[in-house]
């Protein structure tokens, strides 16, 4: 049960770190979209 709840409470944070590395990401690239051309996706 304590396993589990960590599995739980571990996976909140990576899910909140992952969701502010995404918001800042496309704060990004909308701050150079007009300054260069968007490159392909890799």
């Amino acid at each position: 049960m304590p396993s589990g709840a960590k599995q739980i409470e571990s996976h909140a944070v990576a899910s909140s770190m992952a969701g502010t590395l995404e918001s800042a990401y496309e704060e990004a690239v909308k701050q150079t979209a007009h300054t260069q051309p968007r490159a392909g996706r890799s």
